[in-house]
């Protein structure tokens, strides 16, 4: 089972890369990369595995919450490109601002809720 998991989700990731190359529309493949597969194939194999729906609904709401520190993420890493960085620098910038935003999302959260 293991095996077709794996495939299947490289598969829409492969999909998802081709389409992005390739498309005229930037737009659209925007739109394929940005429903979140990772996360809905994870519903699906956890679903098909346990048939727990609590521990996905828990997973779910945990995900929303986790989505927020990655918009600024995007945020840098297009207006560097757009900017002519270089493209690892704008990654790995994007990425450390990311791992930021998490954890002053960790930090407010802790301080907040316990």
């Amino acid at each position: 089972m293991g095996l077709i998991k794996i495939l299947i989700s490289a598969v829409i990731i492969y999909i998802a890369t081709e389409l992005s190359k390739k498309t005229n529309n930037v737009f659209v493949a925007a739109i394929l990369i940005s429903i979140p597969f990772v996360s809905l194939i994870t519903f699906m194999w956890l679903y098909i595995d346990t048939k727990n729906t609590q521990l996905i609904a828990s997973l779910s709401r945990e995900i929303v919450f986790l989505v927020i520190p990655t918009i600024p993420m995007f945020l840098l890493l297009s207006h560097m490109l757009l900017k002519n960085y270089n493209f690892y620098l704008s990654l790995f910038s994007s990425l450390a601002l990311m791992l930021l935003s998490y954890l002053i999302l960790s930090l407010v959260s802790h301080f907040l809720f316990s």
